[in-house]
């Protein structure tokens, strides 16, 4: 590495000395630089992993309750009201129903439909 450039005539000539210096410092600094982005790059890593682990187990943690809480309702609802429920619907199929509207039945809006929406 050249550093004359950076000599000046009013330093004596120690031009030699001057870039050692230089040399020196400049070594120490990367040296320096070098340890801060390892011990970045380990504190990614660690946080990384932390974060990998939250994740998991967030993903468990619902699953666990979810099953928890169907095992729960099961167990909570007897059988005769399984079978009330689903003799319910059995019993009148679901069909469009023709006429005798009310006003509350369906909104203004959907009576005057006069097709558009796109411009």
């Amino acid at each position: 590495m050249a550093l004359s450039a950076f000599a000046s005539p009013a330093m004596g000539g120690d031009t030699y000395l001057f870039q050692k210096q230089m040399e020196v410092m400049i070594e120490t600094m990367r040296k320096k630089n070098a340890e801060d982005v390892a011990s970045l790059q380990k504190a990614v890593a660690r946080l990384e992993g932390d974060i990998a682990g939250i994740r998991q187990s967030i993903s468990l943690q619902p699953r666990q309750q979810g099953q928890a809480r169907q095992e729960q309702q099961m167990l909570s609802i007897p059988p005769q009201q399984v079978q009330q429920v689903s003799a319910k619907h059995d019993a009148a199929p679901n069909r469009p129903r023709y006429g005798d509207y009310k006003p509350g039945d369906v909104s203004i809006e959907k009576f005057f439909y006069c097709g558009g929406g796109r411009r």
